[in-house]
């Protein structure tokens, strides 16, 4: 019963019929034969509107979520529904993925216009994915921006959570902390593109109180 060509034909049943049909034998009737496949196309849909939502770095490859957008070519007033997957990111920072593999899923649809998932296929799509930088909270000691004239440089003290995120801070501009009495603009934002964060704060070196000594 398979598919194929040349295939032997096995006839039975056959006999001759009339008024002559004593004077003649009928001999043994051999055919060949062809099984085509059967046409199990499916219809093919078309998708528009794939989004790929754009998320919070978090150290994964795992993409954003996905929106499959609206199916076409469905037959009449056919419906499915359709849901869709990308595939990971080839790396964890933060930054726009561009040709991201998405897949779907086809189920049958609902109502009066349900349509057979099994009628039609749709093939696998692409899109952008984006990673966006993760919020970092940096904390300065209050302790640190109040000093007396010592002579010495002073630079403020900070922390960040999550901890360990690295830090770039400008004393007025410069990365080198101030010695001499004044009042400075302190800037400061994460090094680490994987993070945001900026805070500005003020750091104060007083006027030292000496006394003098008066001789002669």
């Amino acid at each position: 019963a398979e598919v194929g060509v040349d295939k032997l034909v096995s006839v039975s049943g056959l006999s001759l019929g009339g008024a002559q049909a004593g004077n003649y034998v009928l001999e043994a009737v051999s055919l060949r034969g062809t099984i085509t496949a059967q046409d199990l196309s499916l219809k093919e849909l078309t998708l528009q509107g794939l989004t790929v939502a754009s998320r919070v770095y978090d150290g994964t490859t795992a993409a954003g979520a996905v929106t499959p957008g609206q199916l076409t070519g469905l037959v009449g007033l056919e419906t499915l529904t359709v849901s869709g997957a990308a595939a990971a990111y080839s790396s964890a920072a933060v930054g726009a993925y561009q040709n991201v593999a998405v897949t779907y899923t086809l189920a049958n649809g609902s109502g009066n216009t349900a349509g057979l998932a099994s009628n039609y296929s749709l093939a696998a799509g692409s899109a952008t994915g984006t990673i966006t930088p993760m919020g970092l909270i940096i904390t300065v000691d209050p302790v640190s921006l109040i000093h007396d004239f010592d002579g010495i440089a002073h630079a403020v003290v900070w922390t960040t959570t999550p901890a360990g995120i690295s830090v770039d801070v400008l004393y007025n501009g410069s990365r080198t902390p101030p010695q001499t009495a004044g009042s400075y603009p302190v800037t400061l934002s994460s090094s680490d593109p994987n993070y945001s964060a900026r805070l500005e704060v003020t750091l104060v070196i007083r006027l030292a109180l000496r006394g003098l000594a008066l001789n002669g």
